[in-house]
C-alpha cells in the first residue's frame, strides 16, 4: 500500500528502506521494480468497479446487500 500511494509523490529509492524491508521486497517480488509495478497495478485497478463488485460478491465474510457489502469491524482484524 505504501508503494502504491507513493505513486502520487516521491517514491523512495530501494536503498532508503531498512534492511528488513529490503529483504521482504526481495523475497516477495524479486526486484524493487517489480514491487513498484505490482503496487501501481493495484492502485489503478481501484478504478475498475466491475472487479470490486466481483470481489465483494465472492466475499466469505460480511452481509451481501443489493449494492453493497457490510463487514463488521471485528472481521477487519
Amino acid at each position: 500500500m505504501y508503494l502504491a500511494l507513493s505513486y502520487f509523490g516521491n517514491r523512495p529509492k530501494f536503498k532508503d528502506f531498512s534492511p528488513s524491508v529490503q529483504a521482504d521486497i526481495k523475497a516477495l517480488f524479486g526486484r524493487y521494480q517489480q514491487a513498484c509495478t505490482a503496487a501501481d497495478l493495484m492502485l489503478m485497478s481501484l478504478g475498475r468497479t466491475e472487479m470490486i463488485e466481483q470481489r465483494c460478491r465472492q466475499s466469505q465474510i460480511g452481509q451481501q446487500r443489493s449494492n453493497s457489502l457490510w463487514v463488521p469491524m471485528s472481521a477487519i482484524d
